[in-house]
């Protein structure tokens, strides 16, 4: 680093942060630069010395100094150079919080990198200022794109995040519908409050790839049923989009006895679904929704079997067997699946007459 040029400089000093205390032979001139005319260089070679020399006392003074610059790009600089550790934490993270929530968007987009090369524990300290940069207009989509993109990976602990990213969701000109959804996936069922919104990005539909999956995935990873939520559940039985109306017979089928119970009308009708995948989920949300009672559930699942869509078929052998030997009502049904033209029903048939006994 015997040069004039300021990019090969900060390079060199990059490559001394990589290398650490053994590098430490380089302190003297990283003294020397402390001294140098430009900030960020000073700033660069404070860094580089406390991490080459841990116990050198120049080394903090310089980055403290940057952080109460009155300069915020300064701030944002010092921040970024300064030593992560638990100890500094407290100290970097009020400045960048403090500039995500500023209104200059290219500096709070310099906080922001900088927090993503942090650790978990710290971008969840970073969390206000994340939340913050949605509040702005000013702030360009891809901001929001990387803020989103860090609250997935902060998870759960983001729960508070969820309000903007329904908004995000709800924003037609953004870029991080993806992340939005992932985000809410990594959430999870803290994110309940999404629902409504998932599911409407469903019935609306939307031009972007494979973002239909994503939402689907993400409302069976938040999604669950209480009392509460069941009308919105037996309404989204009745949707006209199939997909909609497979998410409603998944949350049924994980719903516990009392909560699918009144839902069992809704899904005897659900049965004669057009959709095959949207059958075979009513016929395994029936086991709880008939109280798990055999007299009830076995003549319909009996009836099932007779359903074209041998996956449909499947599951119906399935639900029988969930009930053992007090399912002996559907042995003869089960004799004649025996001979079904698929292979798999035959052998689960077979599986489910040998535990009858």
């Amino acid at each position: 680093y015997h040069t004039n040029n300021l990019a090969e400089i900060i390079r060199a000093l990059d490559a001394l942060r990589c290398i650490g205390p053994a590098a430490e032979e380089a302190s003297p001139r990283l003294r020397e630069l402390l001294k140098a005319p430009d900030e960020l260089l000073r700033l660069n070679a404070a860094s580089a010395l406390a991490v080459v020399r841990p116990q050198a006392p120049e080394a903090l003074p310089v980055l403290l100094a940057g952080l109460n610059s009155t300069d915020p790009q300064v701030r944002v600089n010092a921040a970024r150079l300064f030593p992560m550790t638990e100890e500094s934490l407290p100290t970097i993270m009020p400045v960048l919080i403090e500039v995500m929530k500023g209104t200059n968007a290219s500096v709070a987009m310099s906080a922001l990198a900088a927090v993503t090369q942090m650790n978990k524990r710290a971008q969840k300290a970073a969390l206000p200022g994340l939340l913050a940069m949605f509040s702005h207009p000013n702030y360009p989509y891809p901001a929001r794109s990387v803020a989103t993109t860090i609250l997935e990976w902060i998870g759960p602990e983001a729960k508070e995040a969820v309000p903007v990213l329904i908004a995000e969701l709800n924003d037609p000109l953004s870029t991080a519908h993806h992340a939005a959804v992932r985000a809410l996936v990594h959430i999870g069922p803290e994110a309940h409050a999404a629902i409504p919104t998932l599911l409407d990005l469903l019935k609306r539909g939307t031009k972007e790839p494979y973002i239909s999956q994503n939402v689907e995935y993400a409302l069976r990873q938040i999604g669950s049923t209480t009392t509460n939520e069941l009308p919105d559940v037996l309404a989204a039985l009745k949707d006209s989009n199939p997909v909609v109306r497979e998410y409603a017979v998944d949350c049924l089928e994980r719903a516990p006895i009392k909560v699918a119970q009144p839902a069992f009308p809704a899904l005897v009708e659900a049965l004669k679904d057009e959709e095959p995948h949207v059958r075979r989920g009513a016929t395994h949300a029936l086991y709880n929704a008939t109280g798990r009672v055999p007299s009830v559930a076995v003549p319909l699942l009996i009836e099932v079997l007779k359903d074209p869509d041998k996956r449909v078929r499947c599951a119906a052998i399935h639900v029988i067997g969930w009930f053992g030997p007090r399912a002996s009502a559907a042995l003869p049904a089960l004799m004649a699946a025996l001979d079904d033209s698929d292979s798999w029903v035959r052998e689960i048939a077979a599986d489910d007459i040998a535990r009858m006994g």
